[in-house]
């Protein structure tokens, strides 16, 4: 079974030291943000280590990352030029990226610059103010929060930020909410990484120019989500102006700007094409089929057939599909006719985010690389 803690890697980049940790086992899988780092995505990274190889990292000047040059600024190509070192020493790819706010944004640069060592990436919400209608107004906005910065510190510049973002009722939780402490080390942790964001990240990240026609063109699959909670706030807006330059639709993700961080395992990815071909088989407790009681029978009398069907799989997991025959009137075609399905259902689960449009994945009738449908 893979194994879901993380190790710890540096590695060296012109100009910078880079932090990053690696977990699970399969295709590779990086979570890029800016200005959050690997500790951001914790939690879906654990959810998500035992299908693929996830790779988190601190970019250049946050967190445990370091550069040679602290006064200047960091764009998304310069760090866009960093995964693309990340991505060549693990491997070269192609890898399946998710990148979150600042860190969408420097996949959209990665995927213009190395579009083949990208299979997927899902932006989530980038800050591309730049096509909004409105992008004079926001830039002027965005101007004033780094002047507060200069002027009055990180603090009350902060502040400014989440309104404008539209992320104000972070800082306000509800009275009777317990109210959250985080403990010294990661107060300076998330001090450092303000600072670092206002006076070196905030303008280059929000005044980044997508090139439209270069990623329309790249063989990478881009999909763009945003907060299925977070309509009318500025990181939304950005994402719906960019689904619809590039011709396709917003996806809903749970929650709002970081609604993964607190609900991980409600993004799931489907599996990369050939993801677990070479995989080890994992050892699972085969479930116990129970003694059918007369509770049991008058529930399976009436119930209509497709639902019994679905009821007898519950009470008899283990026994596949032979306890049909005392309940079918065509016992041997409707158990032949329901191991299919339970077969095909194994495989094509259900699944959220990241798809990289496997055909031996696909349902009949989809379109190419889509999302499977809910129900």
């Amino acid at each position: 079974m893979p194994d879901s803690d993380p190790s710890a890697h540096a590695l060296d980049v012109p100009g910078a030291r880079l932090y990053y940790e690696r977990r699970g086992g399969g295709p590779p899988l990086l979570m890029i943000g800016s200005p959050m780092d690997s500790t951001g995505f914790a939690g879906l990274a654990g959810a998500l280590a035992d299908d693929y190889t996830v790779v988190t990292y601190d970019p250049r000047c946050i967190g445990n990352s370091s550069r040679d040059d602290t006064s200047q600024d960091v764009t998304p190509g310069q760090q866009a030029d960093d995964v693309h070192r990340l991505v060549s020493a693990l491997g070269g790819g192609p890898a399946s990226v998710f990148g979150s706010s600042g860190g969408a944004t420097v996949g959209l640069a990665l995927v213009t610059a190395h579009p083949g060592q990208v299979r997927t990436l899902v932006a989530h919400e980038p800050p591309v103010v730049e096509l909004l209608p409105d992008s004079a107004q926001v830039r002027a906005q965005f101007e004033d929060i780094y002047g507060t910065y200069r002027a009055d510190g990180a603090e009350k510049a902060m502040r400014k930020f989440f309104a404008h973002a539209g992320l104000g009722g972070a800082l306000e939780p509800e009275a009777d909410a317990p109210r959250w402490e985080p403990p010294p080390e990661l107060m300076a942790r998330m001090r450092a990484a303000n600072e670092a964001f206002l006076a070196h990240l905030l303008r280059p990240t929000t005044y980044y120019q997508p090139d439209i026609e270069a990623l329309r063109a790249s063989p990478t699959r881009i999909v763009v989500a945003r907060g299925a909670t977070s309509t009318g706030q500025l990181a939304n807006r950005t994402a719906v102006a960019l689904a619809d330059r590039l011709g396709t639709a917003a996806v809903d993700f749970p929650g709002d700007h970081v609604g993964f961080v607190g609900v991980p395992g409600a993004v799931r990815p489907r599996p990369a094409p050939g993801a677990h071909r070479n995989a080890q088989p994992v050892a699972r407790k085969e479930p116990v089929a129970r003694k059918e009681d007369e509770n049991d029978r008058k529930d399976l009398a009436r119930r209509g057939p497709r639902r019994r069907r679905r009821r007898l799989r519950q009470l008899h997991p283990a026994d596949g599909h032979r306890s049909l025959q005392g309940h079918t009137r065509k016992p041997r075609r409707l158990a032949a006719v329901a191991g299919r399905r339970w077969e095909g259902r194994n495989r094509h689960p259900k699944l959220l985010g990241i798809a990289a449009g496997d055909p031996g994945l696909r349902r009949p009738g989809h379109r190419e690389g889509g999302l499977l449908p809910r129900r």
